[in-house]
């Protein structure tokens, strides 16, 4: 993909955000917290293993920070 040519520097932990319409095809999604495929937004189960336990995708990358 072309994400790691998005980074500003050496020392950077995040790619700097494109046009908004991205962020929100991008982001706007459940997620299966068993089977981990990706579902739209308004899902209830999931689409692939029929699993109820759906999450919203992160926006940011939780972790320690340095």
């Amino acid at each position: 993909g072309g994400w790691d040519m998005l980074y500003t520097g050496p020392r950077s932990r995040r790619a700097p955000m494109p046009f908004p319409e991205a962020v929100e095809r991008l982001l706007n999604k459940k997620i299966c917290m068993s089977c981990s495929a990706r579902n739209p937004p308004k899902a209830v189960q999931c689409r692939k293993c029929g699993y109820k336990g759906l999450r919203v995708k992160s926006r940011e990358r939780s972790g320690k920070t340095q």
